[in-house]
């Protein structure tokens, strides 16, 4: 809205497109409103947010200056210049100017998204093809292998075009000599010369398109490596939503035992392929539970043991080679080996004799076995 009386330089302000006009003017993205004023900066602004502007400035410019139009704003929100002076003047074109360069910006379309949800199965299908199609360039390129040999004899066509060339002048010397009484046998043999030169040319030929199929053979091996890496990059997504997951877990866990623990997560933007974070949810939780239920102390007994009285769990994942890690550590007492023991024994897994022979690293993969 315009100043109301009792604003700031109220009865002295001129704008550009005038108020009456504002109905009929389409597309007005700004407007330029002079104040000659006494107030000071910050009530002018006080005064100009307490309307429904949120896009404005205020300038503070010489009586003698001559105000022109600002670029429209891209956001598309309504901006106004408010500028004060003892003696000013707007350019008398200034309305004309802001709505013809108005009508001239075209309006920016909605941003369109730049992802698309895809169907886990349609990924499937696309690395089942993909990896036909590297099966099948293999036994390409074994089949040219074989091939091969017969292709790189060096120096083989030269010979035999010098040793074809030998012949001819040979049987045309002997022409000259026996004249019309060797006549037949030599014209036999000229076109026998003829023959092996004729196979001889299809077999540069052919070797020069054996040339060509190797070097197609390089571009699509380096094609269908590059797409067998892209559609498996197209199950990848990052662990960190998984791992945000056991956040509300140790909470959980933590008010039921009564023990404080703080989850420390690393790698989070650590890919993975979708089906194995789907698959691999339930075994982390329950290993981070072992860690806080079995192997986190009280707060008690740690600070006699002079550890801070909040545990940590810490939970990474880590790119190794081909291979991604995901390590789940704590700071707690360990696992009870004397404990697995007995437990083993409790339950029939190995008899009491052999527990007793175990080593401690022995001792702690019974914890892997089933029951």
């Amino acid at each position: 809205s315009f100043p109301k009386a009792g604003a700031p330089g109220a009865n002295l302000w001129t704008a550009r497109p005038p108020q009456a006009s504002l109905g009929s003017t389409h597309n007005l993205t700004q407007i330029a409103l002079v104040l000659k004023t006494f107030a000071p900066e910050a009530e002018i602004i006080q005064t100009i947010e307490e309307g429904s502007f949120t896009d404005f400035s205020v300038t503070e410019v010489p009586s003698d200056t001559t105000i022109a139009p600002a670029e429209p704003q891209t956001s598309g929100v309504p901006s106004r210049e408010t500028q004060g002076s003892n003696k000013q003047r707007v350019q008398p074109d200034l309305q004309d100017t802001v709505t013809e360069k108005a009508a001239q910006e075209p309006a920016k379309p909605p941003a369109l998204a730049k992802t698309v949800r895809v169907d886990v199965d349609r990924l499937d299908v696309l690395l089942n093809l993909t990896g036909e199609l590297v099966v099948n360039r293999a036994r390409l390129t074994q089949l040219a292998e074989n091939v091969a040999p017969a292709f790189h004899k060096l120096g083989l066509s030269a010979h035999t075009t010098n040793l074809l060339e030998s012949f001819r002048k040979l049987t045309a010397r002997l022409a000259e000599q026996y004249g019309e009484k060797a006549h037949l046998e030599l014209q036999d043999l000229n076109e026998q010369i003829d023959t092996v030169g004729n196979q001889l040319q299809d077999w540069e030929h052919n070797r020069q398109s054996f040339a060509e199929l190797s070097t197609a053979i390089d571009q699509l091996t380096r094609v269908s490596n590059s797409l067998q890496r892209g559609v498996l990059n197209t199950r990848m997504v990052p662990v960190g939503p998984l791992f945000n997951r056991f956040k509300r877990s140790i909470r959980d866990i933590t008010q039921e035992l009564g023990k404080q623990v703080h989850l420390q997560l690393e790698g989070e933007k650590t890919e993975l392929d979708k089906r194995m974070i789907d698959e691999i949810g339930d075994p982390l939780n329950h290993l981070i539970r072992n860690c806080v239920d079995h192997g986190i102390e009280s707060a008690d007994i740690r600070i006699q043991n002079e550890k801070p009285e909040i545990a940590t769990v810490s939970l990474a994942a880590s790119h190794r080679g081909n291979n991604v890690f995901i390590t789940v550590q704590d700071d707690g007492s360990g696992i009870d080996i004397n404990r697995v023991k007995q437990t083993a024994v409790a339950r029939g897994i190995i008899p009491q004799s052999s527990a007793a022979k175990l080593t401690d690293d022995e001792a702690a993969e019974l914890i892997f076995q089933p029951g």
